[in-house]
C-alpha cells in the first residue's frame, strides 16, 4: 500500500538530518557534482532572471532589517573583503572611463605615463569646481563620457594649476627645447 502524503512528510522529517548531512558531504567531496550544480544554478538564473530578481526583491523587503543587521555584523567582523571589493570596483570603473578618453590604454596625454595609480581626469576648460561632489568617474560614465575631459598624471594636472597660463610644465619645456633647436 503506498504511503500517504502525511506519512511521506513524517518520514522525511525523521530522516532530514541524515539526508542533508549526506548531501552536504557529497557536495563537499565531489568537485564535479559541485561544479555541475553551480552551472545549473547559473543557467537557471540566466533563464529566469526576472523571476529571480523579483523573488530576491520581495525577500529583501520582507526581511530588510535582518538582512541589513547581518550585513553590518559581517562588515564589522571582517571588513577587509568588503573594502577590497569596493577598491576593485572603483579601479575597474577608473580604467573603463580612462580607457574611453584615451581610446585604449590609459596614458597621460602630456607625458605618456601609463601607471593607473598616477593618472587622474583633467578638466580641459579648468572648470573642475563644479564636479567636486561625488565620484567624477561614475558621473562621466552615467552621462555617456561627455567631452571636456582628458587623462593626465597628477604631476601634469597639478603643474597646470600653478601656472598662470594653465599649461603643463612638460608642454612648456618641450616648446623651449623646440625653439632652441631651431
Amino acid at each position: 500500500m503506498p504511503w500517504t502524503r502525511e506519512q511521506r512528510l513524517a518520514a522525511y522529517h525523521r530522516n532530514r538530518g541524515m539526508i542533508c548531512a549526506a548531501r552536504r558531504a557529497h557536495y563537499r567531496t565531489d568537485v564535479s557534482f559541485r561544479e555541475k550544480r553551480i552551472r545549473e544554478t547559473r543557467l537557471y538564473k540566466e533563464q529566469h532572471r526576472d523571476e529571480v530578481l523579483e523573488r530576491n526583491r520581495l525577500r529583501y523587503h520582507k526581511n530588510r532589517t535582518t538582512i541589513r543587521a547581518k550585513a553590518k555584523e559581517a562588515y564589522y567582523n571582517n571588513p577587509r573583503p568588503f573594502i577590497e571589493a569596493t577598491m576593485r570596483a572603483k579601479l575597474k570603473l577608473k580604467i573603463e572611463v580612462m580607457s574611453h578618453y584615451c581610446n585604449g590604454t590609459p596614458t597621460c596625454q602630456c607625458c605618456g605615463i601609463n601607471i593607473i595609480q598616477l593618472l587622474t581626469m583633467d578638466h580641459i576648460n579648468n572648470d573642475g569646481g563644479k564636479d567636486r561632489k561625488g565620484s567624477l568617474y561614475w558621473r562621466l560614465k552615467r552621462l555617456g563620457f561627455p567631452p571636456g575631459f582628458r587623462v593626465m598624471c597628477y604631476n601634469c594636472n597639478l603643474g597646470r594649476s600653478f601656472r598662470k597660463d594653465r599649461r603643463c610644465p612638460h608642454e612648456v619645456a618641450r616648446e623651449k627645447t623646440a625653439l632652441q633647436e631651431k
